[in-house]
């Protein structure tokens, strides 16, 4: 049985293991185990660049970023490059996105940036109807948007008009704050039923429910703009979870001395992607008790969106669609967490950020786990196979539907991560590749990074010092895939 339609179910900054199936103790992610043990679980679903928006295009073009060109975030492409979403509407596809879609700047001032909040406060003050503008969108013919994280984008975009039309007030996006703690996390006064979770659920269900007799294919894009900081679920989501009960952090013991300064840096509170701070914020790192904190509020953000998940899988079904579609669960990058003193996303080669989530489930697709290595160029490519439809113009990804359909199936040997900071040049540019087992990365500046973890489980010793033959056969590994994904587009029309 071949796929009809497609599901592809986005998270933001979530690691792989905050999800129950991948190991977590206590998160409560019934709908998003359900779908593991009944489809293919990925064990190496690797980021072609460890931060938002280069890797959100490189998931809808199936490219890397030195060939989309989205090479950090807070850039507004000029043209667009084509997308998914564009290719199977064009071979007849219907195509929508609810929630964050972060494909262009949503702090920039340029009223361009259709997905700008200068744009959407622009169309507030002229009285329009938000409701006016769902699209077409890069490639969408039908969008309904969150934008950014935490209050001041509550009253953007489809959410915002969604969350006061429902009785949302501006006390309730207010951050209690947890006291003490560096990183920005606390709870909200708000009903749980006003989450913006619950927005992506009930407008995701309902746009299902209109497709559902209209005897037409659909891409929809599923986009929950959480786990991502800050740290901030609904109080009553809040109180379900222990922090106790968390799992503690990887210790940040004398492992980071062999890494790139960078790595210490962002322990101390003093690194960031807009540059370094004079002052370290919490030299060592942060405590473990604020750490447990941290990660219970992302446990109950995580069963917010499972229950979300809930929703929209019992509409699937209810509406008799769940039979002809294939579901994907992934995120964009991971997160820290703590682990080895780091929070966040960015140039860190650890996999709790650069290996996410993938969850495969539908017609067509094989029950059991991959233990094979998956890039996130590869999806576009792999989607369009189980559409049975042509794989997208220019991708770089390969098309890995026939593995998902038997996990015997090769793959790829290795995954090319790729990252580049835009704030100055307080940061090391930096590519790599990614195996099952072993992580190497090479930067601007010669720095080298080796990690074996068949060995080192837990990524606490760079090795590179000590295999040097190693690292040489790398580099030019690294050097041969750089060559071999140069840019192809566009299209050569002639010889002069």
């Amino acid at each position: 049985m071949k796929a009809q339609n497609v599901l592809f179910i986005l998270c933001d900054q979530l690691r792989k293991d905050a999800v129950g199936v991948y190991g977590h103790p206590s998160a409560k992610t019934p709908h998003l185990d359900r779908l593991a043990n009944g489809g293919l679980r990925c064990e190496h679903n690797i980021v072609a660049a460890p931060i938002c928006m280069p890797n959100r295009w490189s998931m809808l073009t199936g490219r890397h970023i030195r060939n989309h060109g989205c090479w950090t975030n807070g850039l507004l492409l000029n043209p667009l490059p084509p997308t998914l979403p564009d290719h199977l509407l064009h071979h007849g596809i219907r195509t929508a996105s609810f929630g964050k879609i972060h494909c262009t700047p949503t702090g920039t001032q340029d009223p361009g940036s259709w997905e700008s909040k200068a744009r959407w406060k622009a169309l507030v003050e002229a009285g329009e109807d938000l409701n006016d503008h769902t699209g077409p969108y890069l490639g969408f013919e039908h969008v309904e948007l969150t934008l950014g994280h935490g209050p001041s984008n509550a009253c953007d975009a489809h959410y915002g008009q969604w969350f006061r039309e429902n009785g949302g007030t501006p006390e309730m996006m207010i951050l209690h704050k947890d006291p003490e703690n560096p990183e920005h996390s606390g709870v909200r006064d708000m009903p749980v039923e006003l989450h913006h979770s619950r927005f992506v659920a009930d407008r995701t269900s309902a746009w299902l429910r209109d497709r559902a007799g209209d005897g037409k294919r659909f891409f929809a894009q599923v986009s929950f703009p959480d786990p991502h900081h800050p740290f901030d679920p609904p109080r009553d989501a809040a109180d379900q979870v222990d922090p106790l009960c968390e799992p503690a952090p990887i210790p940040a013991v004398d492992d980071l001395a062999d890494r790139p300064a960078h790595y210490r840096q962002r322990r101390d509170g003093q690194w960031s992607r807009k540059g370094l701070k004079p002052n370290a914020s919490h030299p060592g790192g942060i405590a473990d008790e604020h750490v447990r904190t941290l990660r219970a509020r992302t446990t109950a953000m995580m069963n917010l969106i499972d229950e979300a998940v809930g929703q929209i899988l019992k509409t699937l079904d209810e509406t008799g669609l769940a039979e002809d579609t294939l579901i994907l669960f992934t995120s964009d990058h991971g997160e820290g967490l703590g682990d080895h003193g780091i929070f966040g996303k960015g140039p860190w080669g650890y996999r709790s950020i650069i290996e996410t989530p993938l969850i495969l489930h539908g017609p067509g697709v094989a029950k059991g786990v991959s233990d094979a290595v998956i890039s996130d160029v590869d999806l576009a490519p792999s989607i369009c196979g189980m559409l049975d439809v042509p794989v997208l113009p220019y991708a770089d990804g390969l098309d890995l539907s026939g593995h998902w359909k038997n996990p015997s199936a090769p793959t790829r040997d290795f995954a090319l991560i790729e990252y580049r900071n835009g704030f100055g040049d307080q940061d090391n540019a930096c590519a790599g590749l990614v195996a099952a087992t072993e992580t190497y990365l090479r930067y601007e500046d010669g720095e080298e990074e080796l990690t074996d973890l068949t060995n080192d489980p837990e990524e606490h010793v760079n090795v590179s010092p000590e295999r040097p033959e190693r690292c040489a056969e790398l580099r030019g590994e690294l050097v041969n895939h750089l060559l071999q994904t140069s840019n192809q587009y566009p299209d050569q029309i002639s010889h002069a």
